[in-house]
């Protein structure tokens, strides 16, 4: 009998979504008898821990049966993992799965890449182009010449067209597949530092150029909360040029909340704030409930939690001296959880007008629990519901204002998102300008 860690941790995010397929071997193998008990440890926890005893309409004794014998037959722990996963992903509910033990060894990053290096390139899906939407200030990219609006068709010899290919395959919803398609340019452009990196493609002029760099020493603090992975914390505040408020940060972990509650404070006399959470893939839940009350007067509710017993109420308390000028919150397909708990509740509210792209619904609250042999058991606990009783999980967040993205905005804009969300302040305050 394997003695099992039993530390646990709540919390309303982190989707660790770069890791299929690109993990390195393990040192430790568990035996053919550990995986086997592996495999119920995580089948029971589920099947005890859901919100729902029906396991979202799922025969969760014919899962069991389905699997099992396959466990006898992977060849190492990589294959035992992705076959967990494959079980888990039955139910068709997000912050179900294995976190693996690589993403717990030192030098890993995974909240943000596969692998300690980045490019500084941000590269999203826009009308069936790989587009390059951001290149971080002081990166390899930017010093490379990389720039908003090229258009990658392949990274290190992989061409991204045959990966959409097979995402069109699969038949999955347009944001879906937005997911998918940044996913995949996040875990190609990652990778150990001073590794190079080839990125071909198509620049301004439709003509064809390529870039070739090494990955350079993530940025940020790297931090870890309990039994998440180590994760690596972004904060940036200041004033756009019209004076409006500017607020950009990730992960949700509690470390972040007085630096961002600092920042709004300072926003008091602002004639409208922004809250960036594009890229933002969730963390503590709690926390979106502590920031939400920046923003009110009065007491009101960001929404309900159902368990499998009982309810819980995400309570907003009003600060002091609240602001109460115009808000937007960005978003776009990579903003999970958290960051959709906060985006759909506000709007739903009218507290807030949402701009970007749609966020991809996945919302479910969940804990982390270690296994034996080094991995974590992710699994949900309740699901959400907005004040109104609208359950964002698989609906995600629409923007008030959406934003397509193609290369002729990316060239013209140093950031659409952000130049739309300054007009729209402007606009609310009788001053029809923009930021740039």
């Amino acid at each position: 009998m394997i003695k099992r860690r039993s530390a646990s941790l709540w919390t309303l995010g982190l989707a660790v979504l770069l890791i299929a397929g690109l993990l390195t071997a393990h040192a430790a193998n568990l035996t053919s008898k550990q995986r086997l008990e592996v495999f119920n440890l995580v089948w029971t926890k589920v099947r005890d821990k859901h919100f729902d005893p029906k396991m979202n309409g799922v025969d969760w004794t014919a899962v069991r049966k389905k699997y099992e014998p396959r466990v006898k037959r992977v060849k190492n722990d990589n294959e035992f993992y992705a076959l967990l996963n494959q079980m888990l992903g039955e139910l068709k509910q997000s912050h179900l799965e294995i976190i693996p033990p690589q993403l717990y060894e030192e030098d890993d990053t995974p909240s943000r890449a596969v692998g300690n290096g980045e490019t500084g390139i941000i590269a999203q899906l826009g009308k069936g182009q790989l587009l390059v939407v951001k290149v971080t200030t002081g990166s390899a990219a930017e010093a490379a010449g990389v720039y908003p609006g090229y258009v990658i068709t392949h990274i290190d010899g992989k061409p991204f067209d045959a990966y959409l290919q097979r995402l069109k395959k699969r038949k999955l919803d347009p944001i879906s597949e937005r997911l998918q398609a940044a996913i995949w340019a996040i875990s190609m452009l990652s990778g150990s530092v001073g590794s190079k990196v080839k990125i071909e493609g198509l620049n301004a002029d439709n003509e064809p150029e390529t870039f070739e760099f090494e990955r350079q020493k993530i940025q940020g603090k790297k931090e870890q909360f309990g039994n998440l992975p180590p994760m690596i914390t972004e904060f940036e505040a200041r004033r756009l040029p019209n004076g409006i408020g500017y607020v950009r940060f990730q992960p949700w972990l509690m470390s972040q909340l007085e630096p961002v509650r600092g920042a709004i404070r300072e926003f008091q006399d602002a004639p409208g704030i922004i809250i960036d959470l594009r890229g933002n893939v969730g963390g503590i839940g709690m926390m979106a409930s502590s920031l939400a009350g920046l923003f009110y007067e009065k007491n009101t509710s960001l929404g309900t939690m159902r368990l499998r017993q009982g309810n819980l109420r995400l309570a907003v308390f009003p600060d002091k001296k609240p602001y109460l000028g115009p808000l937007v919150i960005l978003v776009d397909e990579m903003s999970i959880s958290t960051s959709e708990i906060m985006a759909g509740s506000l709007q739903e509210m009218k507290r807030a007008t949402i701009i970007g792209r749609q966020t991809p619904g996945m919302v479910l609250p969940s804990q982390v629990e270690s296994l034996p042999g080094g991995a974590r058991l992710q699994y949900v606990f309740a699901d959400f519901r907005t004040p109104k009783g609208v359950l964002l999980e698989g609906r995600g967040v629409k923007p008030n204002i959406p934003i397509e993205l193609n290369r002729e905005l990316l060239l013209s804009e140093e950031d659409p998102f952000l130049a739309r969300a300054s007009q729209h302040i402007m606009e609310q305050i009788g001053e029809p300008k923009t930021a740039e």
